[in-house]
């Protein structure tokens, strides 16, 4: 065949339509992970749900995916990855999202595509195959992506801002998590949230995708929020460990972009403790030819943090140090 991508794609879109299931993608830069959880866990309070195991979310393992969807699945969520020019056409193909929610964009990736727009070109694309009643889920104060999705039906989030459809108010940051309430415009109802042992505020944004994305699927509130509430960080992506000796660590490690070393460095520095502070940071990759600005920034957030200690892991965040005037 000519593009064995393709035929690959049309395969495995085969395979996928022998299920009835309804299929969410969860596409962007920052915060895949953690919204395809949320999502899951709230999907899976009403409905047989399946999402991909973890870091499953390039071309060939989400054509894979597709293949094996369990027998009598309702909903699956699928992350899907802007790896490489072409690959979410590709995908959307496959999976024909009925939702597609869309987190926010950085420049990861950017060695590949070679600028900012060109990966909201990318990202979007996960779109050119939804359902026609399809939903498209995005944070409202994104407007590069509204100029890219205006033809689509549109519900928005926010943080403190009433104009989109779901909004988030009254955070707080208490010893047992992250406080705030979420408000469905439409229907003008409001719910008390708690994210469980979560102290990033950019993570009520996952959360809010979370909501949206279960109203949009005829889910009962009752059930949304019970699945926002049993959810739980897992592993080395914004998990908080206690050991015997007192010492309180504060662990995101996996794929970073600039934006989530950030967060990372804003929720670190917020959270309680009675000794001393430290940050420990690595390397940002594919950050081309950002790099240096991109470590740079790093190293300013840093800086003007309340970090007793800096010690940095690569020659990339070394440098950028090195060439600063930390105090």
């Amino acid at each position: 065949v000519k593009s064995p991508e393709s035929f690959y794609s049309a395969i495995c879109e085969y395979f996928r339509s022998l299920s009835p299931v309804k299929i969410t993608a969860v596409a962007g830069s920052i915060g895949k992970t953690t919204t395809k959880r949320l999502i899951t866990s709230v999907y899976k309070e009403q409905f047989k749900t399946f999402n991909d195991p973890e870091n499953e979310n390039q071309m060939d393992c989400v054509g894979y995916i597709c293949q094996h969807i369990p027998s009598g699945t309702r909903m699956q969520v699928q992350e899907v990855s802007e790896d490489t020019p072409g690959c979410m056409k590709l995908m959307s193909e496959m999976l024909r999202p009925e939702i597609a929610v869309i987190t926010a964009i950085d420049k990861s990736h950017i060695e590949q595509f070679g600028s900012q727009s060109k990966i909201y070109e990318e990202v979007c694309s996960i779109t050119n195959n939804m359902a026609e009643n399809g939903t498209v889920i995005i944070n409202a104060e994104d407007k590069e992506l509204w100029n890219h999705l205006c033809s689509r039906r549109i519900k928005t989030i926010a943080i403190e801002d009433n104009s989109a459809d779901f909004y988030a108010t009254e955070l707080n940051v208490c010893n047992d998590g992250l406080h705030f309430s979420i408000t469905d415009k439409q229907n003008d109802k409001s719910f008390k949230v708690v994210l469980h042992n979560i102290f990033a505020r950019h993570n009520a944004i996952s959360a809010l995708y979370a909501f949206a994305a279960g109203v949009c699927s005829g889910e009962s509130y009752d059930k949304i929020l019970k699945g926002i509430d049993k959810y739980r960080t897992l592993g080395i992506r914004q998990n908080i460990y206690d050991s015997e000796d007192g010492v309180k660590l504060y662990v995101d490690c996996y794929n970073a972009v600039g934006k989530s070393v950030e967060s990372a460095i804003v929720t670190a520095s917020q959270i309680p403790v009675l000794g001393k502070r430290i940050a420990v940071i690595g390397d940002v990759e594919e950050a081309g030819s950002e790099s240096a600005t991109v470590h740079k920034e790093i190293v300013r957030f840093v800086n003007e943090s309340n970090f007793d200690y800096f010690y940095t892991f690569g020659e990339k965040i070394k440098n950028a140090v090195e060439n600063s005037e930390m105090r």
